[in-house]
């Protein structure tokens, strides 16, 4: 859906490095076509600031906070991720819900607009 701009998919450069790492332990042979998912379908934002991270300490696993910030840093909408019950923000948005969830709520708003 990213990649023919149905939606707007942002990401910092950490969890990019997190995956690639557990890739490289566990599917050596996919590094390449998800460096290449990610070139295509998601857009880089600069990592959060150490400050920004320190500020958000209690909100999200101390591993995962450099993710909340990031997303609170472009405006997310949803953080999207396998590991919701680590993250505890105290505003919203974002909304932490699983991949599926976001895909479930995209369904719905497409279907209340073409009723």
């Amino acid at each position: 859906m990213s990649e023919l701009t149905l939606i707007e998919c942002l990401t910092s450069s950490y969890p990019i490095l997190e995956a690639e790492r557990n890739l490289q332990a566990k599917l050596p042979g996919d590094v390449a076509t998800f460096r290449l998912i990610v070139r295509i379908a998601l857009t880089v934002i600069p990592p959060p600031s150490a400050s920004a991270v320190r500020t958000l300490t209690g909100q999200a696993h101390a591993k995962d906070l450099p993710v909340l910030a990031a997303a609170l840093a472009c405006g997310a909408d949803f953080l999207a991720t396998f590991n919701t019950r680590h993250f505890r923000p105290r505003s919203a948005p974002p909304i932490i819900v699983q991949p599926g969830e976001v895909l479930t709520r995209i369904r719905a708003s497409l279907a209340r607009v073409l009723d």
